[in-house]
């Protein structure tokens, strides 16, 4: 009876049913060699509190370890409004503050349709350092978190995976633009 008090612990680890990390409601993407898992947080007991946790982990000779963790959660063009740079940039170093024991870089990026904010530093775990990577994106319609780490011995193995893999984390479309412009395109077909 008492483990019913605390909060909802997450659901066990599966298997993402894809290599690509794209749900519906998520402007943002990412790619991975294999399927990463899927988790399911809980921080109440109400289901509107809950989000996926999408992680990936890859350890190369029991040296070095790639891993990548992704929440990716419905916005609001008023809330995509409220995410000015600055406030991003606080966020980011929310994120990683008590990980991150030295920042190497702050940056942030304003494009058209969404702000991108990462961070760039130096962690620990156990008794060696890591590069970590904390990474905010944000639209009218999601924000995606994204934190990366390479942990280890330098590998050529291990640097090129978790620079793969960042290459592929991006913005991907805009869910109102993507209905529309398949309308278009039937409009486009009928006048022909």
């Amino acid at each position: 009876m008492l483990f019913m008090m605390f909060a909802q612990p997450a659901t066990a680890q599966d298997k993402y049913d894809s290599k690509d990390y794209s749900p519906d409601y998520c402007q943002f993407t990412a790619t991975f060699p294999d399927e990463p898992y899927i988790t399911e947080h809980c921080e109440g007991k109400s289901k509107d509190t809950c989000y996926n946790l999408i992680s990936y982990t890859k350890v190369f000779d029991v040296k070095s370890t790639v891993r990548v963790d992704i929440i990716c959660n419905p916005s609001t063009p008023a809330m995509y409004k409220e995410f000015s740079t600055k406030i991003m940039e606080k966020t980011v170093r929310a994120m990683t503050k008590g990980t991150v024991i030295e920042t190497y870089e702050v940056s942030s990026r304003q494009e058209d349709e969404y702000r991108q904010t990462g961070l760039l530093g130096k962690a620990r775990k156990g008794l060696g350092d890591t590069i970590y990577i904390a990474q905010l994106w944000a639209a009218e319609n999601s924000i995606m978190s994204v934190e990366a780490e390479l942990m280890g011995e330098p590998s050529p193995d291990a640097d090129q995976l978790f620079a793969k893999i960042l290459s592929t984390i991006g913005f991907e479309k805009d869910i109102n633009k993507t209905e529309d412009k398949g309308d278009k395109d039937t409009t486009d077909k009928q006048d022909q």
